[in-house]
């Protein structure tokens, strides 16, 4: 099946796209992004624009009306930017370069870990060791060449190279509802829960895994996300490998534990 045909049986599967099916939603992101990256690279302005198309309000609260009405926009443009995308292939072809540039890309983003974190130093670096320990690339954003970027440029670029998640829920900061001081609890920066958002939208809740500290209060609309208790005894590194070679990750089970 050449690029025109791919394109066209995806176009009619978002095409079948209910309102408010979150879990169809779900796969034509994600095949989506596979499809674009796969014809033409992981830097396509396509790839770029099609992360862009938002299905659901940016803001809160607002009516159904005006949900459904984002909601449909979003299918608009992917629907039109998929038209885009066949009508360069009927013209001009696939080019085979593209393709071989993206599949070493594709290679290179399969190693690499993104890791957020908090300031909880001592547990970022033995997640980051541990991940190394694999044979996988531990991304740490302040680690990183800013190459002139500001931060969120930064975070999208070394974000959108990567394979999978490791948020640290670790007790940096205190909450509590407002006037109810004696219901405080120890919580995680607002930059990782920001961070967690954006993972679980960019690269599926599959490819997202968290590990929090005892008592941290954990976020509770992130259905689907793996949350996996930092213990002392170190039997996070076991659910932990096991979640990213499950989410299709190549790297040798035997070096985590010899």
């Amino acid at each position: 099946m050449d690029s025109k045909e791919l394109f066209k049986v995806y176009q009619n599967d978002v095409s079948l796209l209910q309102y408010k099916d979150a879990d169809h939603l779900d796969r034509i992101r994600r095949k989506g992004k596979m499809l674009i990256r796969n014809v033409y690279d992981d830097k396509s302005l396509y790839l770029n624009d099609f992360d862009k198309i938002r299905f659901n309000p940016s803001f809160a609260p607002c009516d159904e009306s005006y949900k459904r009405e984002c909601w449909e926009s979003g299918k608009n443009k992917v629907m039109n930017l998929i038209n885009i995308m066949i009508e360069e292939v009927s013209i001009f072809g696939s080019d085979s370069k593209q393709k071989s540039s993206s599949k070493t890309k594709a290679a290179q983003k399969g190693n690499r870990v993104f890791i957020v974190h908090g300031h909880d130093d001592n547990t970022k670096i033995n997640v980051a060791r541990f991940v190394e320990k694999l044979g996988l690339e531990a991304i740490i954003l302040h680690e990183q060449a800013s190459k002139g970027k500001t931060i969120i440029e930064k975070f999208e670029e070394y974000a959108s190279n990567s394979c999978f998640a490791i948020v640290l829920l670790t007790a940096d900061d205190v909450g509590y509802p407002q006037k109810k001081e004696n219901k405080a609890k120890p919580r995680a920066r607002q930059n990782v829960i920001f961070e967690l958002g954006y993972f679980c939208g960019a690269l599926s809740r599959k490819n997202v895994s968290v590990l929090y500290q005892e008592g941290v209060e954990i976020p509770n609309d992130y259905l689907g996300v793996v949350y996996t208790h930092l213990d002392e005894g170190g039997a996070w590194q076991l659910h932990l490998a096991k979640e990213m070679k499950s989410a299709g990750i190549d790297f040798d089970m035997n070096k985590a534990f010899a």
